[in-house]
């Protein structure tokens, strides 16, 4: 049956559709693309003994690559690796969409049982690890049913099941070395392990039970200045997430009008009042901060704070007036910015 859908005949999938009892609304409309120009491709998942377990659609690297996949997938393939079959290439994206479709409904009359979570591309749903576990245990029950197991197989069932039982005993309330969680933590935050991470979440989104659940957590929940301070140190070097992010203007827009009406109290205010006078009693200028030039004198002058402490009787308000023009001259002098 397989050998059909490899052939770019909208004939030959209509009649295994309808052999295996499809709608004919399973096809696209556009089906006569599947002779088009573009590099998509269909393929398929399969590991030995059970055939076919996932279909799917891409381009480039796609079939062979292990992250970015549902739930269901990646507990499926957590302990080996598919086996890919390509079965067909240089289809237009609506093309490779209906072929997909079309395979998803066949293996799925033929099997009972795919890792796809939704007949088609684009239109997955996300699935939880509860239910991804509950999956698998249905379609284990269903392919083992009326099979005879033998006893390596079940021995080995039993031998990964009690050595798992085992350790969740052993470890239970009990603490790990301090020295052995520090060198875990450490191989944890190397770039290779962080990038392994960062792939391996990339494009996934929370679901609003799992942002409900973090959101109630952290209610209440008081930091130590330990723990800020070990923050801190684990950030510092590290680019800003926000780094080169530029902002719409309704973006913008929200994050104003959710700041309306919010203040700092006192302490906050002394506190940054204090961090700011720290700052400059060490050197550190703002950046945003204009250069200005004294005409008269030509003398030129890093902002206009500085310019005031050196001549008698300037404020920096008025000089910065000068510099934009409201004013014609201060203390005596013409003032404007580098």
């Amino acid at each position: 049956m397989l050998a059909l859908f490899s052939k770019i005949s909208y004939t030959y999938v209509l009649i295994c559709c309808l052999t295996i009892g499809c709608k004919e609304d399973i096809l696209s409309e556009k089906y006569e693309n599947l002779k088009g120009y573009e590099d998509f491709y269909v393929y398929t998942h399969s590991v030995k003994k059970k055939g076919v377990v996932y279909v799917g659609m891409g381009r480039v690297d796609r079939a062979w690559m292990l992250t970015k996949r549902n739930k269901l997938w990646e507990t499926f393939f957590a302990d080996c690796e598919p086996e890919v079959k390509i079965v067909e290439r240089n289809l237009t994206l609506e093309g490779a969409e209906s072929l997909e479709r079309t395979l998803i409904a066949y293996y799925l009359k033929d099997k009972g049982f795919l890792l796809n979570i939704y007949a088609g591309s684009r239109k997955c749903r996300p699935i939880t690890n509860e239910r991804a576990s509950e999956l698998l245990s249905k379609y284990n029950a269903r392919y083992w049913k009326g099979k005879a197991r033998t006893k390596e197989s079940i021995q080995k069932g039993v031998d990964t099941k009690n050595e798992r039982d085992s350790h969740a005993r052993y470890w239970k309330g009990k603490k790990r070395d301090p020295e052995l969680m520090r060198k875990l933590k450490a191989a944890s935050m190397t770039p290779e392990a962080q990038e392994k991470k960062a792939v391996k979440l990339r494009g996934q989104t929370r679901t609003p039970e799992q942002k409900a659940r973090m959101s109630e957590a952290g209610k209440g929940r008081v930091m130590s200045e330990e723990a800020k301070l070990k923050i801190s140190q684990a950030k510092t070097g590290r680019p800003n997430g926000l780094e080169g992010h530029k902002w719409t203007d309704e973006a913008r827009a929200n994050l104003s009008k959710a700041r309306i009406g919010i203040r700092h109290d006192q302490e906050t205010l002394d506190r940054i009042k204090a961090t700011k006078a720290e700052k400059v009693a060490n050197g550190w200028v703002n950046p945003k901060s204009k250069a200005v030039l004294c005409v008269e004198l030509n003398k030129q002058f890093i902002n206009a704070k500085e310019a005031a402490k050196a001549i008698d009787k300037a404020s920096a308000k008025h000089i910065q007036a000068c510099c934009v023009g409201r004013r014609l001259t201060h203390a005596g002098h013409t003032w404007k910015y580098v």
